[in-house]
């Protein structure tokens, strides 16, 4: 398996599972299946609604924790208390940290999104989140977190794929050590 560095200093697959749109033991063998042929990274979101599928998954596959990456993302409903929405994620998962936490998507109000961050942060100095990100964000609402602390999210996860690059994006991305995972959309299913 290939890492990639982060900004940060944390180190993340360089490829991943995704876990959007599918459910019940479909998901869970999904997972362990992944997991069993050598996925290490796992990406799953609050919002896919079947984390507590993942998380079983993740069990069967029996992989010890420190073997895995996983990842998933808070949804702008949850940003109120990011740490209510972490440790049931957590639960549903099975396991008492992340290696990365993100905020699905920017949602339409700076001051919820900045407080949101404001709360990543804390849950990354307890340990809870080893590296905090975003996923969908546009220049301008990675670069009000900026200004607000001083620091740019590790990652940006985005739709990005043959048919749409974002070659702009990446490439701002790039310029500030913005890690950038890409998603793709096909056939009505998002495969991140």
């Amino acid at each position: 398996m290939k890492y990639l560095n982060l900004a940060d200093g944390n180190r993340i697959p360089e490829m991943g599972f995704g876990c959007y749109n599918a459910f019940g033991d479909e998901m869970v063998k999904a997972v362990a299946c992944a997991i069993g042929s050598g996925y290490a990274y796992i990406d799953s979101a609050e919002k896919y609604g079947n984390e507590d599928e993942v998380g079983k998954g993740i069990s069967e596959a029996g992989a010890k924790r420190e073997d895995l990456f996983l990842l998933s993302k808070a949804w702008p409903t949850s940003f109120g208390n990011l740490e209510d929405a972490l440790v049931q994620t957590m639960k549903k998962l099975g396991t008492d940290y992340l290696d990365a936490y993100l905020l699905h998507w920017p949602g339409t109000k700076a001051d919820v999104r900045l407080k949101a961050w404001e709360q990543m942060l804390r849950l990354q100095e307890r340990g809870l989140v080893r590296t905090a990100g975003v996923s969908n964000f546009l220049p301008e609402q990675i670069e009000e977190i900026g200004r607000e602390f001083g620091a740019l999210p590790a990652i940006d996860e985005l739709e990005c794929h043959p048919s749409y690059q974002q070659r702009e994006m990446q490439n701002w991305c790039r310029a500030r050590k913005i890690q950038t995972i890409a998603y793709m959309l096909t056939s009505n299913k998002t495969c991140n």
